[in-house]
This record gives C-alpha cells, structure tokens and sequence, in this order.
C-alpha cells in the first residue's frame, strides 16, 4: 500500500501525464516513458525488470541504447526512439507496482525520517524525488552540489520534523520545507521552464496545508 496520500499520487500523475511513446521532457531528463520514468535515471537490468512484462522484447531491446543518457543526447534519441508505443496499461502497472514503491523508498533513504511524515507531506516530497531524482550531492566536488542545495536544506527539515513530537514544532519544519520549495522553483526555474516551478509550488501547497492542519498559529 502506498505511503503517499491520493492527492500526492493525483498530483504526480497529473504532472507526468501520459505521452503513449518515449519522449524528452528537455533540461537535464533523458527519454523518458509514461508516467515520467526516467531512463537516464535507471540501469539496464532495473528497467528489463520493470518493462519486459509489458513491451515486447524488440521495444525493451531498442529502449536500453537510453540507459543513463540525459540531457541533449537523450533528445537526439527521440527521432529513432520515439516511435515505439508504451501502452497507458503497461506504464501504470510499471508505476503502481515498481516506480512509485521504489521513490517512495528512495525517498526514506534519502531523507531519514521521512517514514514518520504524514501522508500529503510525504507523497509531496516523494513527487520532487521521483521528478528530480534522490541524489544529495553533499560533496562540495560535486558538479550538482549548488543545485542540490534546497534538497539537503529539506532533508534537514525532515530530521527536524522527525525528531520531535510537538506539534508547533513539526508546523514549523513543514513551514522551512515550503520556504525551501519555494525558493528553489524561483531559483532554478524562474520561467517555469517545463511547469517545474509550479510544480514545486503545488508540493508546497500539500505540505502547507499539513502545516495549518498541526498548528495555525506557527509562523
């Protein structure tokens, strides 16, 4: 049973849409197939199990040339790639049974204590992991260190959250973690390039209500 909340699950969806073929969502994704599974995100044998149920082998076969490949080259790939039919049956089994259990666990792995959220505030942060990816990037070496920086800002917030019991308190950690939201769809997508701002802007919005919910009075 998922962790996530069905408003969560309605606003991933929503946000991932359905194509009926690979596609590039552009910026840093590589092609990608319904709803929004990321090849440049997975190995080859993670996406052979998920999709060999459901695609003939010749569509598997043609799609693993994607594996790990983002950005332009990944748009280069549509023209051959884009063609092949990815049915809306297949991609929900893939997501119900494999893509939203694995984020929603990459999301506890990323962000500890994030098991203890509630529903809304984590199906929210599950929907920005499963659309910009898990990774940190904690070391200052990394080349995504400063775009990965509201990220580790929000897995503070998480601990935060989790280590306490108060419920002022807890409003005030969902409080940081839409500041941080916020800011980071003003920061990297000013022009709402791709919807990802307002994307940011509706996690925000789940959490936010969480947040009155606990306790009205926290600014």
């Amino acid at each position: 049973m998922p962790r996530s909340s069905p408003a969560a699950i309605a606003l991933l969806l929503k946000d991932e849409s359905f194509v009926g073929r690979p596609y590039w969502p552009g910026g840093f994704s590589g092609v990608s197939l319904d709803p929004g599974y990321d090849l440049g995100q997975h190995t080859a044998s993670a996406f052979t199990s998920d999709w060999s149920p459901y695609l003939p082998q010749a569509a598997v076969d043609a799609l693993l040339c994607a594996i790990g490949v983002r950005g332009q080259g990944a748009g280069n790939m549509i023209p051959t790639l884009g063609s092949i039919p990815i049915p809306q049956t297949a991609a929900m089994r893939v997501f119900t049974a494999d893509s939203l259990p694995q984020y929603e666990q990459e999301l506890i792995d990323c962000m500890p204590g994030a098991d203890q959220l509630p529903a809304d505030v984590f199906g929210a942060l599950t929907d920005l992991c499963y659309n910009r990816g898990p990774a940190m990037a904690d070391s200052p070496s990394d080349p995504n260190h400063a775009r990965r920086f509201e990220m580790r800002q929000i897995r503070s917030c998480v601990a935060n959250f989790a280590a306490t019991s108060l419920n002022g308190v807890r409003a005030g950690a969902l409080r940081a973690m839409v500041n941080q939201l916020h800011t980071m769809g003003d920061r990297l997508w000013p022009n709402d390039e791709e919807g990802l701002k307002t994307r940011r802007y509706a996690e925000a919005a789940l959490i936010e209500a969480v947040a009155v919910a606990l306790d009205p009075t926290t600014p």
